[in-house]
């Protein structure tokens, strides 16, 4: 094992040079011209190329001189420029980390691309080279390109500031566990080199001595390195931080993140004398590897993983890392046209087979897109239950430690609410299969049948195709208590569209096609399937808030469940629907909620009789109860049912008017109550400044008893319009 610096850094760059080409020949022609332009966008400023600030933007990379076909690409921008040397030089390097040039690198991989400055900068400098950065971000995305540029200060780098939480950083959760996976993945597009290149292997312990007495030393290279730090163990610290964080991000990356949580997994279990995969590279390239394919660093990773997971005969998580690394992959073997991704293909198939992959299992894997729910839901269950074992056994290691996470609080209380809004499983909450797994999940032909329990109850089960009778064997994709919840499931989980058909057996009179077909279309009307949903770009560091809502009235009510249609076609008292008649009776008889949130929730909930009614109005009202305003929305009723369906509906939205008013009044006077009759019964709103609470009365003595009540302090009570009237 040499020790040479010169030889040593000669066989990184050329390492460097070889992933570097990979990677500029799996993108498009225009995308390859514009990459390898983007450290002379930042090298020079001139008003005719993109991301031009200013004349004294910080410009100039160390160690860069432009090749010729860099100069000649730039006349595509103008004919005029010519290049003159930068008078400073302010950038040190600009590297690409991740994918980039290895086997996990396809055509859809963004670049994660570090823009490292000099420590000096001003906060203005530090501005304008950002604002340029985001400029060159928006230039790449009209080809189509993915780019993401983050400014690195080495210097506060190497203290562990790293960036702020955002969808492609860690936050404060894994410095030592970044540092890691950026010596083994980053490549040196131009400018100093790692100074961690030259640090041998044996040495990696006495990192800071050794970089000291380089700096005493002034070795030939010392102006061409850049130093970002040290990392030859991870500390106890981050494990618990990055198995959050990776959990959070399995949310939308599930197989990605069960990977990394493996590979951190890994590393505690060699707690206290670890073998990082970057000292693994490094060990291999000063024992003179240069094959890129045997160094490549996601293969070195699967292959550690493997390994970890045959000595503890775990072999459902072995094969369901396997599986995640090929759909990540996404080179789909047994389809893949002649002479593309040729070394990727070649590499994989090397794996395949050492895996003991047959052609049918490669079939059946590469005809992923064709799964059906059953196979997604399996998976998504192999999968959580992966994830969750890894938590564990990170949390238990941390704690064992007694270590204190590095997370921030405020990096904890992001990631807190994003753990909470994807995996609580509170009631009503309707659970999102398809996140994270790139199926279509699409349906043309559905059948739903009405069944009962033992005690005569509804349970609607969904069966994909058309199933007229249900057999003990048939099972179906999925079974609610309500009708309401299980089409808000299916088109969710866009399962259903308005092409498919779907075939309805019900005892239910009242529940016919028609129904079935109004209440998907109110779906599709009120709630768009956005991006937000289907790719979780939401911000948790907002409180949760209600977004969308649609009350459906009176689904499946029948005239058997109390209505006599004789009697409100002909009785002659007031028209109010919510105490209807001489009896005094609440025709609303069911409600049931679909709404979404600003956390990217779905949920669905039921509410049945008086009492019902009550819940669903501090329950929908109990939404507004922290926002500054308190001026709630007046939420969408759609009837469903036979009976006074338009008299319902409008009352609803007027009751839900009127308290809305009363609500946010309510936060101005000191204490206010809000009185409502509902059926044969009075209730009693109030608001206590956090939350809405109700009690209900039987009768009129009761709520007299109430209002006698002695208090220390005025308070103010609203009537209903509707109520008390008599």
């Amino acid at each position: 094992m040499t020790a040479d610096p010169k030889i040593i850094i000669e066989r990184f760059k050329a390492i460097n040079k070889e992933r570097l080409e990979r990677a500029y020949a799996i993108v498009r022609p225009n995308q390859r011209e514009f990459l390898k332009l983007v450290p002379l966008f930042f090298h020079i400023n001139h008003p005719m190329l993109p991301g031009y600030i200013s004349r004294d933007t910080p410009a100039g990379i160390k160690c860069y001189e432009p090749v010729k076909s860099a100069l000649h690409g730039i006349h595509k921008y103008s004919k005029s420029i010519s290049y003159r040397k930068p008078a400073k030089f302010s950038i040190n390097a600009i590297y690409a980390m991740g994918s980039i040039g290895t086997i996990s690198h396809s055509v859809e991989s963004d670049f994660d691309l570090w823009l490292c400055h000099e420590p000096d900068l001003t906060d203005v400098q530090i501005k304008k080279l950002e604002q340029k950065a985001r400029l060159i971000e928006q230039a790449a995305e009209k080809l189509n390109l993915e780019v993401h540029l983050f400014l690195i200060n080495a210097d506060t780098f190497r203290s562990g500031k790293i960036l702020e939480l955002s969808s492609e950083s860690s936050g404060t959760a894994q410095h030592h566990l970044l540092l890691d996976e950026f010596y083994r993945t980053a490549v040196l597009l131009e400018g100093q080199f790692p100074a961690w290149w030259i640090v041998p292997p044996e040495e990696d312990h006495h990192y800071t001595e050794y970089m000291q007495e380089v700096e005493k030393k002034r070795f030939f290279f010392f102006r061409e390195i850049i130093d970002f730090g040290e990392v030859h163990a991870i500390p106890p610290e981050e494990f618990f931080g990055a198995s959050v964080w990776q959990l959070t991000k399995a949310i939308d990356s599930p197989y990605k993140s069960m990977i990394k949580l493996l590979l951190i997994e890994s590393y505690m279990s060699e707690h206290p004398k670890m073998h990082l995969l970057s000292q693994q590279f490094k060990e291999a390239v000063y024992s003179g590897v240069t094959d890129i394919d045997l160094l490549d660093p996601y293969r070195l990773m699967i292959e550690r993983l493997e390994k970890y997971l045959m000595e503890r005969e775990d072999k459902i998580r072995l094969e369901l890392l396997y599986r995640g690394f090929y759909f990540k992959l996404n080179l789909p073997l047994t389809d893949l046209p002649p002479k593309t991704f040729e070394w990727q293909r070649v590499m994989l198939n090397e794996m395949v087979q050492k895996w003991g992959w047959s052609k049918i299992d490669l079939a059946l894997l590469d005809e992923r897109r064709n799964w059906k729910v059953p196979q997604v839901v399996k998976e998504r269950q192999l999968l959580f239950d992966a994830l969750a074992s890894s938590y564990r056994a990170l949390s238990h290691f941390a704690h064992e430690l007694g270590a204190e996470s590095m997370i921030s609080a405020e990096d904890l209380t992001v990631l807190g609410r994003k753990l909470f809004a994807a995996y609580d499983r509170k009631a009503g909450k309707i659970e999102l299969i398809r996140r994270g797994i790139d199926i279509e999940l699409l349906e043309h032909r559905l059948s739903i049948h009405e069944l009962r329990d033992d005690e005569g109850r509804s349970i609607w089960h969904l069966y994909t195709g058309y199933l007229e009778k249900v057999a003990k064997h048939d099972l179906p994709i999925k079974q609610t208590r309500s009708l309401v919840e299980l089409l808000a499931w299916a088109y969710f989980n866009e399962i259903i569209n308005r092409t498919s058909t779907v075939s309805l057996f019900s005892r239910n009179p009242v529940i016919d096609d028609v129904v079935i077909k109004r209440i998907t279309d109110r779906l599709f009307f009120q709630f768009s399937l956005s991006e937000k949903l289907k790719k979780g770009v939401i911000n948790f560091s907002q409180s949760e808030r209600l977004e969308h809502s649609q009350f459906l009235v009176n689904t499946g009510i029948q005239l058997a469940d109390g209505f006599d249609i004789n009697k409100y076609e002909t009785e002659g008292r007031g028209s109010e629907p919510l105490s209807y008649g001489f009896d005094n009776e609440c025709l609303l008889k069911r409600l049931d909620w679909v709404h979404t949130t600003s956390w990217g929730e779905v949920l669905c909930k039921r509410y049945l009789g008086e009492k019902g009614l009550a819940e669903a109005i501090i329950n929908y009202f109990n939404w507004y109860s922290n926002e500054a305003s308190n001026s709630a929305d007046i939420p969408d009723f759609m009837s469903m049912g036979i009976i006074k369906g338009t008299s319902i509906t409008h009352r609803l939205m007027e009751l839900f008017g009127d308290f809305s008013q009363w609500f946010q009044g309510s936060r101005d006077a000191s204490i206010s109550r809000y009185v409502l009759a509902i059926g044969t019964k009075l209730f009693v709103f109030w608001d206590d400044g956090e939350q809405l609470s109700y009690v209900e009365f039987k009768n009129l003595q009761g709520l007299k008893g109430l209002l006698k009540r002695s208090s220390p302090q005025y308070i103010s009570t609203v009537i209903d319009r509707h109520t008390l009237t008599d």
